[in-house]
This record gives structure tokens, sequence and C-alpha cells, in this order.
């Protein structure tokens, strides 16, 4: 009988991850022959998590740990997903956030719309191009559109500026 081949999969258990998991779990379930352990992308022990358990190749939406694409301790594949390496040779899927925002600007005008807002967040890069790609799509039809970006963690924001966002969020 053949070795079961062992995949860590390292991505947040909610948002996007979620359906990173789903998607991966879907596979295995097709395919026999596959074992995966799930880490929770903040696990205070996920280096050590990953050393021990030894996978076969790693599936990550990490980049900020020292145990990386690129961590020459660990020879093993490794794909990051909906994060680009700054390694131009790792392997990584992600979106095309221009498609996104295209295809949403082509939805509302499909029904009709006439007045377009985008609202998001400016610290997430997909955030900023999908923006961008919705408001060029926009105005390729002769719209405008009112973008309004702004940061979202605002846990360590004091309370004056906070208030300035949301009031910003409010005129909006």
């Amino acid at each position: 009988m053949p070795k079961s081949k062992k995949v860590a999969v390292v991505v947040p258990w909610h948002g996007y991850g979620r359906n990173i998991l789903l998607g991966v779990s879907r596979f295995v379930h097709e395919h026999p022959g596959w074992v995966l352990h799930l880490i929770q992308s903040d696990s205070p022990v996920l280096e050590k998590d990953i050393r021990q358990w030894n996978p076969d190749g790693i599936i990550s939406g990490l980049l900020d740990t020292d145990l990386g694409p690129s961590d020459y301790h660990y020879k093993r594949p490794w794909v990051s997903v909906l994060v680009q390496p700054d390694d131009p040779d790792a392997l990584f899927v992600t979106l095309d956030e221009d498609a996104v925002g295209r295809m949403a600007a082509e939805y509302f005008i499909d029904r009709r719309f006439v007045h377009f807002g985008f609202l998001g967040n400016s610290e997430q890069e997909f955030s900023c191009q999908r923006a961008e790609a919705f408001e060029y799509a926009l105005a390729e039809q002769g719209f405008e559109c009112s973008i309004l970006l702004y940061p979202t963690k605002v846990h360590n924001v004091d309370k004056r500026k906070r208030e300035g966002i949301d009031r910003r969020k409010a005129k909006w």
C-alpha cells in the first residue's frame, strides 16, 4: 500500500481561510492517500507544530513567519495562497483582483444601477486593487464612482481618530 502524503494547511479558520479549507478538504475526499494537518494560522506553536508533524508539503496563507518558503532548514514543497511571496520562484495561488473589480462593476451596470460607491480597506492591497478596477470599469461605461478606503485595524488607534473615521464613513 502506498504511503499517504501529509500536507499541512496553515490558514485562518474564518473568512477566506474557511473556503480554502473547504476546497482542500474536497480534494482530499476525492483523492485517497492524502492526510491533512490543519493548523490555525495564528497558532502560538505554529512552527513547532509543523516541524514535529513533518509534512510532505505545506499550503499556507502566511509569510510573516521564520518558517516559510525560503526556509533552508525545511526543504518541502510550499504553496502560498492569496499572498504573493517576495521570492519570485515561490509557488502561489491568488485571485485576479482586477477581474473581481470589473465583474462587480458589470454586475451593477447590468442591473441598471447608475450611482456607485466602493467602501474598502486602505491597509489591504487586494481592496485597493479592486477599488481601482471597479472605478476604471465604471469609467469605461461613462459612470463615476465615489471611493472611500479607510483603515479597518483601529483597535490600537486613539478614540479621536476612530471617531474621525466613523464621521468620514457617515458623511460618505
